[in-house]
């Protein structure tokens, strides 16, 4: 069966009992697959497999063939880590965020709109102890930007926090670019 891949980069969280229990990213491709086939290899027209199918959108006049999958790398660093006897763990910051144009329209944040500010993921509190508050962020800021190791991503919401923390293996180096009111600051959270 063919598709076509449509999305790059989308989140995707699991809950369980209302409370969300984890998140990955993934990439929702509109190619014809059947229940059952969840865990299975999502294949290249040359063979190569790049993901692991995770779910298909319920059958609706809106959704009839859409399907998301974990990219290949995000199965591979898994492995690598569990080969290695190493526990595999999604790098966490320890922030409460949510995305800053849900933040200004619940007047949460008002201070962004003077410095031009409409993207970003607002942090509304950083846990104590945590690899955030280790590096110096502060709540009531904005991320704005990322350097992993020497590649530069901006931040638009939350969702790209996610995306990149996906990205991010053991050794790397994580900068985020945090906006405050009164200023930027650059934040190393993981070096090496």
């Amino acid at each position: 069966l063919k598709g076509r891949i449509s999305k790059l980069n989308v989140n995707l969280s699991l809950y369980f009992n209302d409370e969300q229990i984890t998140s990955c990213v993934t990439h929702q491709f509109d190619s014809p697959t059947n229940y059952g086939m969840e865990g299975g290899p999502v294949f290249k027209e040359n063979g190569e497999v790049v993901g692991i199918l995770t779910y298909k959108y319920r059958a609706t006049d809106q959704y009839e063939s859409l399907a998301r999958f974990i990219p290949i790398n995000n199965i591979k660093n898994c492995l690598e880590s569990l080969l290695n006897n190493k526990e595999y763990d999604i790098a966490k910051l320890g922030v409460q965020v949510m995305d800053l144009h849900v933040a200004v329209s619940l007047d949460i944040v008002t201070w962004t709109d003077g410095l031009g500010i409409y993207e970003g993921c607002y942090i509304e509190s950083v846990v104590l102890g945590s690899a955030a508050a280790n590096a110096g962020i502060t709540g009531d800021s904005v991320a704005i930007g990322a350097y992993l190791n020497d590649e530069y991503y901006e931040i638009k919401n939350s969702d790209y926090v996610s995306i990149i923390l996906s990205r991010y293996k053991q050794g790397d180096t994580l900068k985020l670019v945090i906006q405050y009111k009164d200023g930027v600051k650059e934040h190393v959270v993981f070096n090496g």
